[in-house]
């Protein structure tokens, strides 16, 4: 796939608007909300604190995409931390080649 596809595909890929009445998305607007004046961090600021970090990162996740996570890595055949790995690196290296 070269770079007008992906593009065409990610343009292609539909914006949900929250449901309301959904308890899942309320909850995480809910989240949304109580976090939006959460202090930022500059990139310097996160590259400084690098030493203290030892590599792991816990992230929560609804239900239903820690299930998909977990069925796409068992059909590649991989760990849920490989795909995962897997994945973000994909997304970093397709938002590097839109810019």
């Amino acid at each position: 796939m070269d770079v007008a596809e992906f593009k065409k595909k990610w343009d292609s890929i539909p914006v949900a608007t929250p449901d309301e009445t959904d308890d899942l998305d309320r909850e995480m607007l809910t989240r949304a909300e109580k976090t939006k004046n959460d202090p930022t961090y500059t990139l310097e600021d996160i590259m400084t604190s690098r030493e203290k970090r030892r590599g792991r990162m816990t992230i929560r996740l609804p239900k239903t995409m820690q299930d998909a996570l977990i069925r796409s890595a068992a059909e590649e055949g991989i760990s849920l931390n490989q795909y995962v790995l897997h994945t973000i690196t994909a997304g970093e290296i397709a938002i590097r080649v839109m810019r």
